[in-house]
């Protein structure tokens, strides 16, 4: 549950750059890769590859639980700030093991971006705080259906 909050940290500016534009990103094929660690289970490094269609940066919010793939709990979003290419926001998150965090990501172009996410559990397990450090890259076009 605090993994798909991460991930839901992570990607959510990608699609979400401002409520009513594009995320400042080239649609096609991309790779996210996270690096999550807690005192309780290390780190844990994860690649996912997602494929960003323009009507999906375009609709982000109407497609946001599609895109998230296997995101189960319902999460709301907060606080967004935007300073150059530097985007910050807050979730909260219900569910099995309800969770809240935070998260910045720079947008180092249109093909890259990186940042950090921090998440704790609402319910104190597991105690401690979460991080995930991940990075994307554009890898080029979708494949074909």
């Amino acid at each position: 549950m605090l993994r798909a909050l991460l991930i839901l940290l992570g990607l959510l500016p990608a699609l979400a750059w401002a409520e009513d534009t594009a995320a400042p990103l080239q649609a096609g094929l991309w790779e996210i890769s996270t690096v999550t660690s807690h005192s309780l289970i290390g780190k844990r490094p994860k690649s996912v590859q997602r494929c960003l269609e323009e009507a999906q940066l375009q609709q982000w919010r109407s497609d946001l639980h599609r895109l998230l793939g296997d995101q189960k709990q319902q999460c709301e979003t907060s606080q967004f700030k935007q300073e150059g290419n530097r985007a910050s926001w807050q979730a909260r998150c219900e569910g099995k093991i309800p969770a809240k965090g935070a998260a910045w990501l720079v947008f180092d172009d249109s093909t890259h971006y990186h940042g950090e996410a921090t998440a704790q559990s609402l319910n104190g397990w597991p105690p401690g705080t979460f991080l995930s450090v991940f990075t994307a890259q554009r890898l080029g076009d979708c494949p074909a259906p």
